[in-house]
């Protein structure tokens, strides 16, 4: 996005900014896309290794610009201390009008969660970043309702988080941010760290 000059456009590389999950938590969460699975609903679900908490979507990035990324998420999370965080209820988002996403929620240390995330948000508009989300609200994507679906496909995908049992996810303690990157693979995407942020 930054770099520039020259007649040969620089390789641009997907990325975004996350925390990951455990491999426990990631497994409780994945527990309920298996039980929603069964309800063949119009929707695109995640794979268990891919799920994450989405705090910063880039987009696409020079590789020559990445130093500069990561100065920025260096500073952003400099002090920011671990994070107790424990997987919330599934909900769908937006939460009124036609499902987009099913999600689970985050609870614990969100209030902070949301403070970090807004010093990584400020630091890369200043960059020239723009995030696409107006507010952030801390969860993990489950799987995306298809865009062809009916009006009723989106409502059988609402009606079947209602019947899901409470299911309290694991605590854990979120101890830094990764730079992640998206690489196309075989019918899916793949995701890479880039690099690693201790807080």
């Amino acid at each position: 996005m930054l770099a520039g000059g020259g007649d040969t456009a620089p390789r641009q590389r997907r990325l975004f900014v996350a925390i990951e999950l455990p491999p426990a938590v990631r497994l409780a969460a994945f527990r309920q896309v298996a039980t929603l699975e069964r309800a063949r609903l119009a929707v695109r679900w995640e794979r268990e290794e891919k799920l994450h908490v989405t705090l910063f979507f880039l987009g696409g990035v020079a590789s020559a610009d990445i130093a500069r990324v990561s100065h920025a998420l260096t500073g952003a999370v400099a002090g920011t201390g671990a994070l107790r965080l424990r997987l919330g209820h599934a909900a769908r988002l937006p939460p009124f009008g036609p499902p987009r996403v099913i999600v689970r929620e985050l609870e614990g240390d969100t209030a902070r969660l949301r403070q970090m995330r807004e010093r990584v948000a400020q630091r890369l508009d200043l960059m020239g970043f723009r995030d696409e989300r107006s507010q952030f609200q801390p969860h993990v994507t489950l799987g995306r309702v298809d865009r062809r679906a009916t009006p009723a496909e989106g409502r059988a995908a609402s009606e079947a988080l209602s019947r899901l049992p409470a299911d309290a996810g694991p605590e854990w303690l979120a101890e830094r941010i990764v730079l992640v990157e998206s690489l196309p693979g075989e019918g899916t995407t793949r995701y890479t760290t880039v690099e690693s942020f201790p807080f």
